[in-house]
């Protein structure tokens, strides 16, 4: 029954899994990465509460020792809106391959608490490992929805010097295109505040 439910997870069909290993629990036959794996069933089909319950009981188990169990608890802990706990348990789950994933998913995280600042530290960790241009364009993007407009005009303009002459990905083409005209709309808006400004002094 265990070789059958791992089946249909390895082959992504994870209802089945589910009703599998489930009937596992039932028969009282739950080691650690039958609770990861039914943790991590629950959080693809988008059930963050019940993936994150399975995955802290792995992590238990695990005690605390496992970087892939620590990893997803960490995502299941954002998609549950546990947002302290999912950057406490991504610390955790460092680790070279991961990191630049791991420090966007922290980013993201406060992003959600209003902490705008850690999360653009935590961009600037992650470029550190892995270097991706839609990365100066989150890092810009954050600094202008925190109502830092100074600081997002500079990040677009670093944004856009970096970008390659020939852009073949669409995704980078059209956030090029978005940001000059974002730029020109911001420096406009910066103009017409400091004209303000100088009419009422």
């Amino acid at each position: 029954l265990s070789l059958n439910a791992y089946a249909y997870f390895s082959l992504f069909k994870y209802r089945e899994a589910k009703v599998k290993y489930e009937k596992l629990f039932e028969l009282g036959y739950a080691p650690a990465d039958h609770y990861f794996y039914l943790g991590y069933i629950y959080y693809r089909l988008e059930q963050p509460n019940d993936a994150y319950n399975y995955l802290y009981k792995a992590n238990e188990l695990a005690q605390g020792l496992n970087e892939v169990i620590l990893y997803h608890l960490g995502l299941a802990a954002i998609k549950s809106l546990r947002y302290e706990e999912a950057i406490s348990f991504l610390e955790k789950a460092l680790n070279k391959e991961r990191i630049a994933e791991i420090y966007k998913s922290q980013s993201s995280a406060y992003h959600s608490l209003g902490q705008d600042i850690k999360a653009i530290k935590m961009l600037h960790k992650g470029m550190k490992y892995q270097y991706k241009h839609q990365t100066l364009y989150h890092i810009a993007y954050l600094y202008e929805t925190s109502g830092r407009k100074k600081q997002a005009i500079k990040a677009y303009q670093r944004f856009l010097k970096a970008l390659p002459d020939s852009i073949k990905e669409q995704q980078l083409k059209s956030l090029k295109k978005f940001t000059k005209l974002r730029l020109q709309q911001l420096k406009e808006e910066q103009f017409m505040n400091r004209d303000t400004t100088n009419l009422t002094n």
